[in-house]
C-alpha cells in the first residue's frame, strides 16, 4: 500500500516532462468560506470537538428569536413578558467522494511512470472535491440571502437596487465603475452590522478592475477613498454564469455568517487496516480542495481482459483502488424571517448598462 498518502506528492513535479491539458479553476467560494469559519459565532470550541469526529449523528444547536420589547408610557406593577421565542438549527453532514483505479503491472512498458500517474489523479480529484463544495455552498448562500434590504432604492446609494422579484441587490454600470467596494461594505454594514466578504463570478468583477485601475499615477485623481474601502473578495467559478443582462454576479456575505467543520469518520481517524483494505486521514491537504481528506485503499484483482481499449489486458494481475472523501459540515448563522428582516447573505446582480 505505498501511495496510502497520495497528497504527499507535489502537483508541480516534472518527473519525465509528460504533457497535460490541466485547467486551472477559481474556487472562491472555499476561500471565503475558510476566511469566514473563523468569525463564525455558532462554531464553539466544544461543538468543533464533537462534529469533527461524530460518526452520523446529526447535531441540534438552540437558536432564540429576537423579540421586540413591549414598553410604555406608565411604571406598575404589570410587568411586560416579554417572553423569547427558541428554535434550533440542525448541523447535516456533507459527503464528497471520488477516487481512481491503479494498476502496478501497466506501467511496466509505459513512458508515464506511476509518480506522474499519481499526481494527475491526485489534481483531477482535487478539482472534483472542490468544484462539488463550491456547489454545495453555494445552495446554501442561495436559500439563505436577503428577501428584504434597507437603503437599496437605487437613490440612498445611487446605482444600487434591490429587486424584490429575484431577491437580488442589482448593480449598474456607473456604481461598478464608482466606490464598489465602499457602498457594498456601507449596506451591508447598515442592514446587518458586520463586516462583508465577497464572492463573485470569474469575471464579475472586471468592470470594476478596469474602472480602479484606469486612472494612471500622473493624472490628477485621488482615489484614496477607493483603495481605503477595499474588502477582502475573490472570484469563482462556482457561483455560475452570467444571465441576460449581467456581466456578473456574486454574494456579499457577513464575515462568520457560514463556517464548517472537518470531519473524519472512526476508521480514517485510526487508521484501520483489513485484509485488503487500509484507511488513513492524508498528511497534507489536496490541492484546490486545500483541505486533509479521507483516504481508503484497497486490493483487488483485475482480470486485465474485462478491460477496454488502452487498459484491456489478458493477464490478471493486480488493481489498487483510492477513494477519497472529503466529509464536512456547513453551519450558518441563524436566521430569523428573511423575508422581512435581513439576512447576512446578499445576492448580487451586477448588470451590463
Amino acid at each position: 500500500m505505498s501511495f496510502i498518502d497520495l497528497t504527499q506528492l507535489n502537483p508541480l513535479q516534472d518527473v519525465d516532462n509528460t504533457q497535460t491539458n490541466n485547467q486551472n479553476q477559481e474556487y472562491g467560494l472555499l476561500r471565503a468560506l475558510e476566511s469566514s469559519t473563523a468569525s463564525c459565532p455558532v462554531i464553539s470550541r466544544k461543538l468543533k470537538a464533537h462534529l469533527s469526529t461524530v460518526q452520523n449523528q446529526t447535531f441540534e444547536i438552540p437558536a432564540l428569536k429576537e423579540h421586540t420589547a413591549v414598553t410604555t408610557s406608565v411604571e406598575s406593577f404589570t410587568v411586560p413578558a416579554n417572553f423569547s421565542e427558541s428554535t434550533k438549527i440542525t448541523a447535516t453532514k456533507i459527503t464528497h467522494f471520488t477516487g481512481f483505479h491503479f494498476i502496478p503491472s501497466y506501467f511496466q512498458d509505459n513512458m508515464i511512470s506511476e509518480s506522474e500517474y499519481f499526481t494527475q489523479k491526485n489534481l483531477e480529484c482535487g478539482k472534483a472535491l472542490a468544484a462539488a463544495k463550491e456547489t454545495a455552498i453555494a445552495a446554501v448562500l442561495e436559500s439563505q440571502k436577503t428577501q428584504t434590504m434597507f437603503g437599496a432604492d437605487g437613490q440612498i446609494v445611487k446605482g444600487y437596487t434591490f429587486n424584490a422579484n429575484t431577491d437580488t441587490l442589482e448593480v449598474n454600470q456607473a456604481a461598478q465603475e464608482g466606490n464598489f467596494f465602499g457602498n457594498l461594505s456601507a449596506l451591508l454594514r447598515s442592514n446587518y452590522g458586520k463586516s462583508p466578504l465577497l464572492v463573485a463570478s470569474k469575471l464579475g468583477l472586471n468592470t470594476v478592475y478596469n474602472a480602479r485601475h484606469a486612472s494612471g499615477r500622473d493624472q490628477a485623481v485621488n482615489l484614496q477613498n477607493e483603495f481605503n474601502s477595499q474588502i477582502p473578495h475573490w472570484t469563482s467559478d462556482g457561483i455560475g454564469n452570467p444571465q441576460a443582462g449581467e456581466v456578473g454576479t456574486g454574494f456579499l456575505i457577513a464575515s462568520g455568517s457560514i463556517g464548517q467543520v472537518v470531519n473524519f469518520t472512526y476508521d480514517y481517524i485510526r487508521g484501520t487496516e483489513g485484509a485488503n483494505t487500509k484507511w488513513a486521514v492524508s498528511a497534507q491537504p489536496m490541492p484546490f480542495l486545500g483541505e486533509q481528506v479521507g483516504i481508503m485503499h484497497q486490493l483487488k484483482q483485475e482480470d486485465g481482459s474485462s478491460l477496454t481499449g488502452t487498459y484491456k489486458n489478458s493477464i490478471p494481475t493486480l488493481r489498487e483502488e483510492y477513494g477519497i472523501v472529503h466529509n464536512y459540515f456547513l453551519l450558518s448563522t441563524f436566521k430569523q424571517d428573511i423575508a422581512n428582516r435581513p439576512s447576512d447573505v446578499i445576492k448580487l446582480s451586477l448588470l451590463n448598462s
